[in-house]
């Protein structure tokens, strides 16, 4: 008499198809909000607490490098714990690069703290062994080898601290209002520069190459200033040669004077002419080009 009256009976497939509600409940807990997620690989919209902490411990990490003392056997044990805190985070940014690399790639400043944690954790790692060979050897001469792993380790270091410092600087002025945009136009810049001095690389190499070689021998003598592209002088050779070319293009003393009074007072000022002017023209063009992108840039986005 009461079956009109009853309710439907379920659908036999309805059971297997609506999860139970604190499964749902569950699913939802475990996956984190957009803003959470992003700020894994974004520290710039972290919480004002978890940046203010996670900048001042690497701080704290870049001034326990600078601090360091020199290697004497008894720094074995400071070392360790630096070396573990650095690998911590270079660790921490390869996971995050791993799970999301695009989203950890367009933050500029993980890289260079990924950089940072590379070099921090290869330089920690050679002046630990240096330091334990010092120690076992008591300071004699056992350890004597060990000593020429104690210029890359400290080389290391220096790249390191370098980027510490530069990628920490640039967290903190970003969450800012005005220097946000600057440190953004900062980045861009850095990119151009880069793209320049890959540019810049074979002609550098080149010219460098090309001088050393002219003055090669007991004929190719050459005084003063210019004795950087003697290699048979102290302090000469291409990779000295290479770094006072890119002096002079930022502005160093030009060394044509002496490049007169050497073997080849022709062929040698010659070739520097040739290098100026060519770096006057890869330059020029370089800041035109990045120009004219930016502008058409500007255009494109404003829709003129």
């Amino acid at each position: 008499a009461f079956a009109p009256f009853a309710p439907p009976a379920p659908a036999p497939y309805a059971q297997h198809t609506s999860p139970p509600p604190h499964a749902a409940t569950a699913a939802a807990a475990a996956t984190p909000p957009p803003q959470q997620a992003l700020a894994q690989d974004f520290p710039l919209v972290q919480p004002q607490g978890k940046f203010a902490l996670a900048t001042a411990c690497n701080l704290v990490l870049a001034m326990l490098l600078v601090l360091l003392p020199a290697a004497d056997g008894g720094q074995s044990p400071r070392l360790a714990l630096l070396l573990a805190w650095t690998a911590q985070n270079t660790v921490q940014h390869v996971i995050h690069w791993s799970n999301k690399p695009a989203l950890w790639g367009a933050d500029p400043l993980n890289q260079l703290e990924l950089a940072a944690g590379i070099c921090g954790s290869w330089g920690l790692g050679l002046r630990l062994w240096v330091d334990v060979a010092y120690l076992q050897s008591g300071g004699g001469s056992e350890a004597a080898p060990h000593d020429q792993l104690l210029g890359p380790a400290q080389a290391l270091l220096a790249a390191a601290l370098v980027l510490l410092w530069t990628s920490q600087g640039g967290r903190i002025l970003q969450r800012s209002t005005k220097f946000g945009p600057l440190i953004i136009m900062a980045i861009k810049m850095l990119a151009d520069t880069a793209r320049f001095l890959v540019m810049l690389g074979g002609p550098v190499v080149g010219f460098a190459a090309g001088i050393v070689t002219l003055f090669k021998g007991a004929q190719g003598r050459v005084f003063d200033e210019c004795v950087v592209f003697d290699e048979d002088e102290a302090g000469g050779g291409i990779a000295r040669s290479i770094v006072a070319l890119l002096e002079i293009l930022l502005g160093s003393d030009n060394p044509l004077p002496c490049l007169y009074q050497s073997s080849h007072p022709v062929l040698a000022p010659l070739i520097m002419d040739t290098f100026l002017v060519l770096g006057i023209l890869l330059v020029l063009s370089s800041v035109f080009f990045t120009l004219d992108a930016r502008v058409r840039c500007t255009w494109g986005e404003t829709g003129t």
